[in-house]
């Protein structure tokens, strides 16, 4: 996962903007290569509150999330294709 460089004519404040985006401050405590974790962000997920989201959406089933425990969300988004004998797509989130 890399972020793209920010672009001062878009962020408020221009360049002390970007100076203190906290996207930059992230990836100054990081790696150049993403293998130190002090440059990552982490976000925990309840696996119930999750069911609910995808309960509440018009997915239809077309949705596969497996949760490997302390490490990552993987989500299997299927797309339909409306042209007809069209096959069918699928997104991987990790």
């Amino acid at each position: 996962l890399t972020n793209p460089e920010l672009d001062p004519a878009v962020v408020a404040g221009g360049e002390d903007g970007i100076r203190d985006h906290p996207s930059t401050r992230m990836k100054a405590l990081g790696t150049a290569d993403g293998g130190s974790e002090a440059g990552w962000a982490t976000v925990r997920i309840d696996g119930k509150d999750w069911g609910r989201v995808l309960s509440v959406g018009r997915l239809g089933g077309r949705v596969i999330a497996c949760f490997c425990h302390e490490h990552a969300l993987i989500l299997y988004v299927y797309l339909s294709n409306d042209e007809e004998g069209g096959d069918e797509s699928v997104l991987t989130y990790y």
